[in-house]
């Protein structure tokens, strides 16, 4: 069970979990409650997230998530975890003591720190500072016993790293030791606060660990099992996200909820979002059935009107709304619609701009262009293997709206079921809505991540990468059931979501998810490998000229399973 919770806790930051219908409450109070407190919390200013954890040894014996203990449960799922936890332990020793990040013994020797974070009630930040410094700290609710044992494994792992001899600190609400290494100026350090154990490491400052020391002192139990907070704007600074943009301070709650995991989410904005919710208007005759994923989302003309690729396109209207949608059982078979007055005439038009917009913001791809077919009235992007990406004018009944995919549109004799769009029509504050089947939404996001990597010239991940064999993995893939997840416009500044699933994150989530997992960097997140012969081969491709000696691979085969598109009444 300890290890079961660590990927809960890995992917909760992505969200939590729906069954479709989505039959959410309303307005859950909790949203309005938790906001100002997110809100008051974020206000550090070096602090970038943080989480609290209610601990697996207080689960025992609770029938809540059933269905997540099933997956995690499997061979596949416990490896994941296992390769997880050897990473983390490693992890420290990357930064701050460089010559232990190899050495095992040494990287064993905080394993059991990780392993009781999962397994009792924790409480941890990290803290990005001035100047390059870094910190995590972490506590977490044991024993006396346990405790001594944890510090004595530290006090091996400083030996181990390389670290000076442990000193003691005086603080005013811990005891503390500390080690440092001079290689990298870093300091890791442990103590006792209460009926707490204390760890942390970090370059720079000490003092998030002091700060630590006094919060535990007054922390009750987690409103969830799993709370986590967040400072939007520093964790787009540290990833380098743009800085334009206004990042929310990010509130979020996981529990079991019967057989699943419901997640709760608070986004709360520096500036009011100035959100044009409009009537919704689905080109329901060019959407058809039998569909495995639905998106419909609105309100974003504010924000795509300030995309410096949008601008570049230089179109005659901003949309305002946009639906997508995916067929059952064709893994390429996604495409998105949104209204474009005169699409005709702005797709013959839009060639040369869109090529020009690829080569900006897609660089790794150098294939093939933007070019108008009269003959199908498509904009299509030549020249690729595989992918035929488009824009076209919709279905004629749905006149002013463009439909957009990377394959050719896959027709349907079936509307919609007009149980999923009763979902979204009469709800004048859904913001977006998301339900898909999750297994073959892994499936199909899988896919389109090799194909992309190979369009890049990237070389494939190994298959018995645990993450990837995970996808691959039908007694996982097959009871990831359904997903939804829908965002409420709550006040001018502040967003509420709610999202019911098994495991508490998308297909594109998982797939995001296992791809980090699996990278030899990890936990940063590194560009994979280039695959040279395959390059070569694409190029030579574009080019018409044969390029001897190198082999033509061919896209693996899909192991991965293909549910069949049940979907509950409701």
């Amino acid at each position: 069970m300890k290890l079961h919770v660590l990927l809960i806790s890995l992917i909760a930051c992505g969200g939590g979990c729906v069954v479709w219908p989505l039959n959410a409450d309303p307005a859950p109070t909790a949203f309005a409650e938790g906001s100002a407190q997110v809100e008051a919390r974020s206000k550090s200013p070096d602090g970038a997230l943080s989480w609290h954890w209610v601990g697996t040894a207080s689960l025992a014996g609770n029938t809540n998530g059933a269905e997540a203990r099933v997956i995690l449960a499997q061979p596949a799922s416990q490896r994941v975890l296992r390769t997880t936890l050897e990473k983390l332990a490693r992890s420290p020793g990357s930064w701050l003591a460089p010559g232990a990040a190899t050495n095992p013994p040494a990287a064993s020797l905080l394993t059991p720190w990780i392993e009781e974070l999962v397994a009792s009630q924790s409480f941890g930040q990290i803290v990005f500072g001035a100047e390059g410094s870094v910190a995590i700290a972490a506590a977490v609710r044991v024993s006396d016993e346990k405790r001594n044992t944890l510090e004595s494994g530290w006090l091996a792992w400083a030996g181990a790293a390389g670290g000076t001899t442990p000193t003691e600190v005086q603080t005013e609400n811990a005891k503390v030791r500390e080690t440092r290494f001079a290689q990298t100026q870093g300091w890791s350090r442990v103590g006792r606060a209460g009926g707490w154990a204390l760890i942390g490491m970090g370059r720079g400052p000490a003092a998030p660990f002091v700060d630590l020391a006094k919060r535990v002192a007054a922390l009750g139990t987690p409103q969830g099992w799993l709370d986590i907070e967040a400072d939007g704007a520093r964790v787009a600074e540290i990833l380098g996200w743009p800085e334009s943009a206004s990042w929310p301070a990010i509130g979020i709650q996981i529990e079991g909820r019967g057989p699943i995991l419901r997640t709760t989410a608070s986004l709360t904005y520096p500036k009011p979002l100035d959100l044009k919710i409009e009537p919704w208007r689905i080109p329901a005759h060019t959407l058809g059935d039998p569909v495995v994923g639905f998106t419909a989302l609105r309100g974003v003309r504010p924000w795509l009107s300030r995309q410096a690729w949008w601008k570049q396109l230089e179109l005659p209207a901003t949309p305002n709304q946009a639906v997508g949608w995916t067929i059952a059982e064709i893994p390429f078979a996604s495409y998105v619609a949104w209204e474009t007055p005169e699409v005709t005439n702005v797709l013959t038009r839009l060639g040369p701009k869109v090529s020009a917009v690829l080569e900006r913001y897609i660089p790794k791809i150098r294939f093939g262009d933007a070019l108008f077919q009269t003959n199908t009235t498509r904009l299509v992007w030549t020249g690729l293997p595989i992918a035929e990406p488009f824009v076209s004018p919709a279905a004629a009944q749905d006149s002013g709206f463009a439909v957009a995919g990377l394959f050719p549109l896959v027709k349907t004799k079936r509307p919609l079921p007009p149980e999923l769009l009763s979902q979204i029509m009469d709800r004048t504050d859904l913001v977006y809505y998301n339900w898909e089947l999750t297994a073959q939404r892994v499936n199909g996001w899988r896919h389109v991540k090799n194909l992309y990597w190979m369009l890049a010239g990237y070389a494939p991940l190994p298959t018995n990468y645990t993450g990837e064999a995970w996808l691959f993995d039908t007694n996982v893939v097959n009871g990831l059931g359904n997903t939804g997840t829908e965002l409420r416009l709550e006040s001018p500044r502040q967003l509420a979501g709610v999202r019911n699933s098994v495991l508490g994150l998308s297909g594109l989530e998982l797939v995001a998810l296992m791809r980090w997992l699996d990278d030899p960097a990890f936990p940063r997140l590194s560009e994979p490998a280039a695959s040279p012969a395959l390059l070569h081969r694409l190029r030579a491709r574009q080019t018409g000229k044969p390029d001897a000696g190198v082999p033509h691979p061919s896209p693996a085969p899909s192991n991965a399973p293909a549910a069949p598109p049940v979907r509950p009444s409701p």
